[in-house]
């Protein structure tokens, strides 16, 4: 994202609960529609899947470019808030790359589970909060950095070269696949062109040990480019898979891909890893 698009912060001052009373409802089509994004993906972090029937509502102030989330219900646990930080920041910062004028740089959330006595429990810039770091405890705590991403090994590889017997991890890895062959072989029928690819050479497992979804082709013949070209379009298969499934709730366990082209004789090249939320824009 260039620095043309990062509006510069409106204020210098912390939010209050008066600024929170003060924001208004969505407007428009980049506010109507961060709210509706926000809707799905906030609504996972207070949901049943964390024993948590919150309700939450968004308020914008462009004026102080902020944006509040409201969390209602019972009592807020840090684990909650957390999810709520770190939800919401990945979203906003999905929704900034979409609506390259939308006018907000700061998200406050605040604990109104008591309406007669809300207050603000999180506060932080998403745009530059790249790796939205979450600290539970101490929303002023320094930001260590990118989160880490695990290298993708071969332990991993074997381990998810084993046939799944989850029905919703081979319901992914179908769905997946298929997806993968679309993109890359497009209308093709050449099944002699050494592009082509299908359930022969081609195939999707998972590691659970190491939460990462692997992808990888059985294809000696490639070259360099025909391998990092292939190597792109399924890091993009795989990204949106796993993020799609991460939204989806429901205990799914892999945040992370890793992507490989096999020799057919043992030899292994991992091109390409990643995290779910890598892919959000």
């Amino acid at each position: 994202m260039g620095a043309e698009s990062v509006p510069s912060s409106g204020n210098t001052d912390e939010a209050t609960i008066a600024t929170w009373r003060d924001a208004r409802r969505a407007k428009g089509e980049a506010e109507i529609e961060t709210e509706a994004a926000l809707g799905h993906d906030v609504s996972l972090g207070v949901g049943e899947e964390y024993n948590y029937p919150g309700r939450y509502g968004v308020g914008y102030s462009p004026s102080r470019r902020e944006l509040y989330i409201a969390v209602s219900g019972p009592a807020v646990e840090p684990r909650v808030v957390q999810g709520v930080a770190k939800s919401a920041c990945l979203t906003l910062r999905m929704m900034a790359d979409i609506y390259k004028d939308l006018p907000y740089d700061e998200y406050v959330v605040v604990d109104n589970t008591r309406p007669t006595a809300p207050v603000i429990v999180w506060e932080d810039d998403f745009r530059t909060n790249t790796g939205c770091i979450t600290q539970a405890i101490d929303r002023s705590a320094p930001d260590p950095g990118p989160l880490l991403i695990g290298q993708p090994t071969e332990q991993g590889l074997a381990a998810a070269r084993i046939p799944s017997v989850d029905k919703r991890e081979i319901r992914v890895a179908t769905e997946a696949v298929r997806q993968l062959f679309v993109d890359w072989n497009a209308n093709s029928r050449l099944v002699d062109d050494p592009r082509y690819i299908s359930d022969e050479n081609t195939s999707i497992g998972f590691a659970p040990h190491e939460g990462v979804m692997y992808v990888w082709a059985t294809k000696p013949e490639w070259d360099r480019n025909t391998r990092e070209e292939w190597a792109e379009a399924a890091a993009g298969v795989a990204c949106r898979t796993v993020l799609a499934e991460s939204r989806a709730g429901n205990e799914w366990g892999y945040a992370q891909y890793a992507v490989a082209v096999l020799d057919g004789a043992g030899g292994t090249e991992f091109l390409r890893w990643g995290m779910a939320d890598g892919c959000a824009s």
